[in-house]
């Protein structure tokens, strides 16, 4: 990744101050709004060439995945009103996140879209430059409460508990161990970096097999009420149900929580949601989720 020469953006791209917020919260997503009033997130104001306030994009400086060594920030929010798309204003926002996030060694951004999508969208953004990444994630949206009297009413036993650990209950170290990119017990590709939201150590768990990890289960607090189980990684069936009954468990003293999302990226990870959701007879939602990336 190169530094950037061009500052044209700058005519248009400026960082919003909280004073000045109110002039682009039409073109911000509500939920990602407390997190730009706090600080956790950058947002970008963009003004047509007349002044006029016309998109804004949104990005958390703390919410990043690694593809093959390489760093990419989330897109939380992107929005150009339609009569100044294809100008170039997409392209200057990007080229500002670039400036800014130099020093953090990035090398690009993606946003994540769910299936069905806008086609408009996803034309638009590789209009741009955004190439789209691999097959995406089925998402699972269910009530917590069915699923919860499911695991109470037909699955009272799963197994040995004593084998679970809290990611609360780790040490620093050992969180390093499992969750950093050279963790040899770690597998592949799962991490809390690609979590949404803030991660819940204390609702996310490993299976241990003497120094190494057997099997986990990683979530995270997305809005006010849901949890987002997002890497389920099982040896076999039973972990996978011992890691949720666990999590069932324990997120019964978290009475803010009321919807699960299951995020499955590996077929065994399908089966097993489905086999949950199919026998909760749980209202649920199914889409698919899709990463589209920026690389400069």
């Amino acid at each position: 990744m190169h530094k950037p020469a061009d500052k044209s953006y700058k005519k248009n791209v400026t960082e919003i101050s909280k004073d000045k917020l109110k002039d682009f919260l039409p073109f911000i997503l509500a939920e990602v709004v407390p997190d730009v009033i706090a600080g956790r997130a950058v947002c970008l104001g963009i003004t047509s060439d007349e002044g006029k306030p016309v998109g804004a994009g949104v990005i958390d400086e703390e919410d990043i995945i690694e593809e093959e060594d390489e760093i990419y920030y989330r897109v939380e929010s992107l929005y150009v009103v339609p009569e100044y798309r294809r100008q170039g204003y997409f392209k200057k926002l990007f080229a500002a996140f670039h400036e800014r996030l130099w020093d953090n060694g990035a090398n690009g951004f993606y946003v994540q879209l769910t299936a069905p999508f806008d086609d408009g969208m996803e034309k638009a953004l590789k209009a741009v430059g955004f190439t789209r990444g691999g097959d995406g994630n089925t998402i699972f949206e269910v009530e917590a409460g069915s699923v919860i009297r499911y695991f109470d009413e037909k699955i009272s036993k799963a197994g040995n508990s004593e084998k679970i650990r809290s990611f609360a209950s780790l040490s620093p170290g050992e969180r390093d161990s499992f969750t950093g990119k050279a963790g040899k017990d770690y597998p592949e590709g799962l991490s809390p970096v690609y979590l949404p939201g803030e991660m819940m150590r204390r609702l996310s768990y490993v299976i241990e097999e003497g120094d190494t990890v057997k099997s986990l289960l990683l979530t995270s607090l997305m809005g006010a009420d849901m949890l987002y189980i997002g890497a389920l990684y099982a040896k076999n069936k039973t972990d996978g149900i011992q890691l949720l009954k666990q999590m069932i468990d324990d997120v019964k003293g978290e009475p803010a929580i009321r919807r699960f999302m299951f995020a499955a990226a590996t077929e065994d990870a399908l089966k097993l949601a489905e086999h949950i959701i199919g026998g909760s007879q749980a209202a649920v939602k199914v889409s698919r989720v899709h990463n589209f990336y920026y690389v400069y």
